[in-house]
């Protein structure tokens, strides 16, 4: 870590940077094999090294002090600036940057640049503005920036989200901000699986386990409340289509299903004595007869917006009557009218 305790211009600074890889490139050309072999620290110092050479004559002159630990950026200078070194071994120009959050970010600091070297012959160095570098936003244990030193300056992420650097990182919540962000550009048959801010009930584990291998009673809950959510499992039709949805919904859990049509197809019709009456109803049905009383209460207990996310419908209203119309869309033909409908569910409730 390298800090500096003087104020200095934003043109000043960006003159140091340019000195400091002009010096940094040259010395790869030079000696090809210096840098080989570094790995984060060992760059740290290099880059350290050429910064107090570089700032010889200016403002920062003796100024630069290497500073140990792991704080954001690698490097400070003077009272305002800041300098993050990274690098790759490989032949491109592309890596995983530091967290969004910036948590250990050095006080006061304004204005940084990432330095980042690339270490694979032709060895390279290229220092640009931090926030013109990082293409978008990776989610590994945390939310990281994804840097792209070939970036133009409308390629990063801060310019696609329509937002500037500055209040993207002092907003309160900044992963908000990039998820609402991802949540607005998938395509049809993505979701996100990371945490969803939105839906603090759905935390994402970090372990993947196979529907086969949760316990009966977990099989259950999520059985339940998929049929409440995703009222286009209950469609007549055998469509396979119907699945997508419950099982990216499922994976954001971190569970794996192989065969998820087997939990919600039941073959064939049965016979359904109602009001003096044979219905004869598709067989899964029985599936919803079951567990109506559950179905209800799960209704009722779910909050508003994961309602509206899920049906894409104002759900003010009775929400155990608006699920019977949103299944009735593609069942109806089983009975003689709506209100006959409505009676059939409720009367296994009582």
């Amino acid at each position: 870590m390298i800090v500096a305790h003087k104020d200095a211009s934003i043109n000043e600074f960006d003159l140091l940077m340019k000195r400091t890889d002009l010096m940094l490139n040259s010395e790869a050309q030079s000696s090809p094999n210096k840098f080989k072999e570094h790995n984060g620290l060992k760059l740290e110092n290099d880059v350290y090294e050429a910064l107090c050479v570089s700032a010889e004559g200016s403002c920062f002159e003796n100024e630069i002090e290497l500073v140990s630990g792991a704080k954001f950026p690698d490097i400070k200078i003077g009272k305002n600036f800041g300098v993050e070194v990274k690098s790759t071994t490989k032949n491109h120009w592309t890596s995983i940057g530091s967290s969004i959050l910036e948590s250990t970010r050095l006080h006061d600091i304004q204005r940084i640049y990432m330095t980042f070297g690339k270490l694979a012959k032709p060895v390279e160095f290229i220092s640009k503005p931090y926030e013109k570098c990082l293409s978008g936003i990776a989610v590994t244990h945390a939310p990281r920036y994804t840097i792209d030193m070939t970036l133009n300056d409308d390629g990063n992420i801060f310019s696609k989200m329509g937002v500037q650097y500055d209040d993207f990182r002092t907003n309160e919540n900044p992963a908000k901000v990039f998820t609402n962000y991802y949540k607005e550009h998938l395509s049809k048959g993505q979701s996100l699986w990371w945490i969803d801010d939105d839906d603090e009930s759905n935390q994402t584990s970090p372990t993947i386990t196979l529907w086969n291998y949760l316990p009966q009673e977990q099989r259950k809950e999520l059985l339940i409340k998929s049929l409440v959510l995703f009222p286009e499992l209950l469609m007549n039709k055998d469509n396979r289509t119907k699945y997508n949805r419950v099982s990216l919904w499922l994976a954001r859990q971190s569970i794996v299903h192989n065969n998820i049509r087997d939990n919600y197809s039941a073959g064939g019709q049965y016979l359904q004595n109602f009001e003096g009456e044979d219905l004869k109803l598709p067989g899964y049905f029985q599936r919803i007869i079951d567990h109506i009383k559950e179905i209800r209460n799960i209704i009722s207990q779910i909050p508003d917006e994961e309602i509206l996310r899920y049906w894409k419908l104002d759900c003010r209203t009775d929400r155990f009557s608006m699920w019977i119309d949103i299944i009735l869309k593609n069942n109806l033909e089983f009975f003689k009218n709506r209100e006959q409908a409505e009676r059939f569910f409720t009367s296994f409730i009582k």
